[in-house]
């Protein structure tokens, strides 16, 4: 018995050196949770022209979906990508009726993220297929706005009817 435990031992050990230490480093702190987009402040600024630029463009990336995602496994058409798009512009934009105006081309405009990451955000929403939740931070869902990001489960729509549900379940039932 000892002979066979000691051949186990032998044979399981190296699977026990592959082991993590117990303890933890106090010296790596957790990662800091994403600012929503729509918190942060208008600390950037980047001309009319440049974000009428970024707009077109992102237009041209979403209307170039059409309704590939959707036939391909029920993803969002090009009507739905538009309509995140103007939400995006709500939340990036410290006043997003220019966008639409006729201004001077050249009038800088405060934006809450560099016009970069505003092209990054928006090729990971159409290429990489990025939750847009995920790409602004955040969700709304009933009445508040939940931060969300990678490895967080974004609240679905049915989840409020679910809700609802046990509100009604929950009622007196009348004499």
């Amino acid at each position: 018995m000892k002979s066979s435990r000691a051949s186990l031992f032998s044979i399981l050990q190296p699977v026990f050196s592959l082991r993590r230490p117990a303890f933890c480093s106090a010296a790596a702190a957790p990662p800091k949770p994403q600012t929503p987009l729509h918190l942060r402040p208008p600390a950037f600024r980047a001309t009319l022209s440049d974000l009428n630029r970024w707009h077109a463009w992102a237009k041209t990336q979403a209307s170039s979906v059409g309704s590939t995602f959707s036939a391909l496994d029920g993803g969002p058409d090009s009507s739905l990508l538009l309509r995140e798009l103007n939400w995006l512009v709500e939340d990036a934009f410290e006043h997003p009726a220019l966008l639409s105006t006729e201004s001077n081309a050249s009038a800088e405009v405060a934006i809450k993220a560099r016009l970069e990451e505003m092209y990054e955000l928006w090729r990971q929403r159409i290429e990489e297929r990025r939750p847009f939740q995920y790409v602004v931070g955040c969700e709304y869902w009933r009445d508040l706005i939940l931060s969300v990001e990678e490895g967080v489960l974004i609240p679905r729509p049915e989840t409020e009817t679910i809700v609802d549900l046990v509100a009604r379940a929950g009622r007196p039932i009348p004499n």
